[in-house]
């Protein structure tokens, strides 16, 4: 059976976390504290790890239509992976 293909590319968090580059971490550990929900564990090292990133994928596909195009190579840096055609 040929191994199915998805659209979703998967990675470790050290490589998403990656994917911070240079965006600056504003917050104080006060405002992570502020931010935390009720029965939340939410840390400077998460928001750093798991949140930059987000929010720069964010900045970059909200960007103007002249430069949104080249987002998703800016962002990962990685290849997306090659999608089966399919005819109707």
């Amino acid at each position: 059976m040929a191994e199915q293909q998805s659209p979703f590319l998967i990675l470790s968090r050290p490589e998403w976390s990656a994917l911070r580059a240079s965006t600056p971490l504003t917050l104080t550990e006060a405002d992570v504290v502020e931010l935390r929900g009720i029965n939340t564990a939410l840390s400077l090292t998460e928001v750093e790890e798991v949140y930059l990133p987000l929010s720069r994928l964010l900045n970059l596909t909200s960007a103007p239509a002249s430069t949104s195009s080249a987002s998703p190579t800016l962002f990962s840096a990685i290849p997306p992976p090659p999608f089966p055609m399919s005819s109707a």
